[in-house]
Protein backbone atom coordinates (compact mmCIF):
# COMPACT_ATOMS: atom_id res chain seq x y z
CA UNK A 1 0.00 0.00 0.00
CA UNK A 2 1.48 3.46 -0.72
CA UNK A 3 2.56 5.07 2.75
CA UNK A 4 1.89 8.89 3.75
CA UNK A 5 -0.95 9.24 2.43
CA UNK A 6 -3.30 8.22 5.47
CA UNK A 7 -6.01 10.46 6.98
CA UNK A 8 -8.08 9.97 10.32
CA UNK A 9 -11.74 9.89 9.04
CA UNK A 10 -13.74 12.10 11.61
CA UNK A 11 -16.09 14.68 12.28
CA UNK A 12 -13.82 17.47 10.73
CA UNK A 13 -12.82 15.50 7.61
CA UNK A 14 -15.73 15.96 5.71
CA UNK A 15 -15.91 19.78 6.31
CA UNK A 16 -12.19 19.93 5.33
CA UNK A 17 -11.88 18.43 2.03
CA UNK A 18 -14.03 18.33 -0.85
CA UNK A 19 -14.95 14.94 -1.43
CA UNK A 20 -15.41 12.02 0.28
CA UNK A 21 -15.70 8.75 -0.61
CA UNK A 22 -16.17 5.47 0.77
CA UNK A 23 -14.75 2.26 -1.18
CA UNK A 24 -15.46 -0.95 -0.04
CA UNK A 25 -14.14 -4.00 -2.11
CA UNK A 26 -13.30 -7.76 -1.71
CA UNK A 27 -10.40 -7.74 0.90
CA UNK A 28 -7.93 -9.25 -1.10
CA UNK A 29 -8.76 -6.28 -3.40
CA UNK A 30 -8.17 -3.19 -1.39
CA UNK A 31 -4.77 -3.19 -2.34
CA UNK A 32 -5.37 -3.23 -5.57
CA UNK A 33 -7.73 0.08 -5.53
CA UNK A 34 -5.89 2.00 -2.97
CA UNK A 35 -2.89 1.64 -5.64
CA UNK A 36 -5.40 3.44 -8.37
CA UNK A 37 -5.94 6.71 -6.13
CA UNK A 38 -4.34 10.03 -7.39
CA UNK A 39 -1.38 10.77 -5.42
CA UNK A 40 -2.50 13.65 -3.86
CA UNK A 41 -5.09 11.61 -2.04
CA UNK A 42 -5.93 11.38 1.04
CA UNK A 43 -7.28 7.61 3.13
CA UNK A 44 -7.70 5.80 5.39
CA UNK A 45 -8.32 2.23 4.90
CA UNK A 46 -9.27 -1.10 6.87
CA UNK A 47 -7.39 -4.13 5.09
CA UNK A 48 -9.52 -6.96 7.49
CA UNK A 49 -12.86 -5.62 5.96
CA UNK A 50 -12.25 -4.14 2.59
CA UNK A 51 -13.25 -0.67 3.36
CA UNK A 52 -11.62 2.61 2.46
CA UNK A 53 -12.52 6.08 3.13
CA UNK A 54 -11.03 8.37 0.52
CA UNK A 55 -10.88 12.03 0.51
CA UNK A 56 -9.38 14.51 -2.51
CA UNK A 57 -9.99 17.36 -4.45
CA UNK A 58 -10.62 16.49 -7.97
CA UNK A 59 -13.26 16.16 -10.56
CA UNK A 60 -16.23 13.85 -11.64
CA UNK A 61 -13.68 11.86 -14.29
CA UNK A 62 -11.37 10.31 -11.64
CA UNK A 63 -14.60 9.93 -8.95
CA UNK A 64 -15.86 7.74 -12.61
CA UNK A 65 -12.58 6.48 -13.30
CA UNK A 66 -12.34 5.36 -9.23
CA UNK A 67 -16.10 3.86 -9.36
CA UNK A 68 -15.15 1.64 -12.47
CA UNK A 69 -12.18 0.50 -10.77
CA UNK A 70 -14.00 -0.69 -7.67
CA UNK A 71 -17.31 -2.36 -9.10
CA UNK A 72 -14.88 -4.00 -11.50
CA UNK A 73 -13.46 -5.69 -8.57
CA UNK A 74 -17.12 -6.05 -7.18
CA UNK A 75 -16.87 -3.42 -4.86
CA UNK A 76 -18.52 0.04 -4.83
CA UNK A 77 -17.83 3.75 -4.15
CA UNK A 78 -20.50 5.61 -2.31
CA UNK A 79 -20.10 9.31 -2.36
CA UNK A 80 -20.06 11.07 1.43
CA UNK A 81 -19.44 14.56 0.53
CA UNK A 82 -19.15 16.46 -2.46
CA UNK A 83 -19.92 19.84 -4.31
CA UNK A 84 -23.93 19.68 -5.44
CA UNK A 85 -21.92 19.88 -9.02
CA UNK A 86 -19.84 16.74 -8.45
CA UNK A 87 -22.51 14.98 -7.06
CA UNK A 88 -24.92 15.55 -9.66
CA UNK A 89 -22.68 14.31 -12.30
CA UNK A 90 -21.58 11.26 -10.34
CA UNK A 91 -24.35 10.42 -8.43
CA UNK A 92 -23.88 9.41 -4.90
CA UNK A 93 -24.60 5.62 -5.08
CA UNK A 94 -22.86 4.02 -8.50
CA UNK A 95 -24.49 1.76 -10.35
CA UNK A 96 -27.90 0.03 -9.06
CA UNK A 97 -27.91 -3.57 -8.01
CA UNK A 98 -29.72 -6.16 -10.20
CA UNK A 99 -31.79 -6.45 -7.41
CA UNK A 100 -33.45 -2.88 -7.42
CA UNK A 101 -36.58 -3.63 -8.82
CA UNK A 102 -36.93 -6.26 -5.96
CA UNK A 103 -35.92 -3.55 -3.46
CA UNK A 104 -38.44 -1.06 -4.58
CA UNK A 105 -41.15 -3.49 -4.46
CA UNK A 106 -40.37 -4.04 -1.11
CA UNK A 107 -40.13 -0.33 -0.07
CA UNK A 108 -43.59 0.37 -2.06
CA UNK A 109 -45.16 -2.48 -0.06
CA UNK A 110 -44.08 -1.37 3.60
CA UNK A 111 -43.99 2.11 2.53
CA UNK A 112 -47.11 2.70 0.26
CA UNK A 113 -46.71 6.35 0.66
CA UNK A 114 -43.24 6.91 0.20
CA UNK A 115 -42.75 8.62 3.90
CA UNK A 116 -39.53 6.35 4.76
CA UNK A 117 -36.64 7.87 3.44
CA UNK A 118 -37.82 9.49 0.57
CA UNK A 119 -36.05 8.99 -2.82
CA UNK A 120 -33.18 6.54 -1.07
CA UNK A 121 -34.01 4.20 -4.00
CA UNK A 122 -34.76 5.81 -6.50
CA UNK A 123 -31.80 5.46 -9.14
CA UNK A 124 -33.52 7.36 -11.72
CA UNK A 125 -32.98 7.62 -15.26
CA UNK A 126 -30.72 10.56 -14.97
CA UNK A 127 -28.67 9.29 -12.21
CA UNK A 128 -27.97 5.97 -14.52
CA UNK A 129 -26.44 8.40 -16.88
CA UNK A 130 -24.65 10.00 -15.17
CA UNK A 131 -23.00 7.17 -13.38
CA UNK A 132 -22.40 5.37 -16.73
CA UNK A 133 -20.62 8.80 -18.59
Amino acid sequence: MAEGRCVGVGRTLATRLRILARIAVPRRSLHVILDTLPRDSKWWASPGTGIAHWSFTGDAETLRDVRRAAEKLQGSLVLLAAPAEIMTAVGAWGTPPATIEVMRRLKRAFDPDGILNPGGLSFDHETLRSAQR
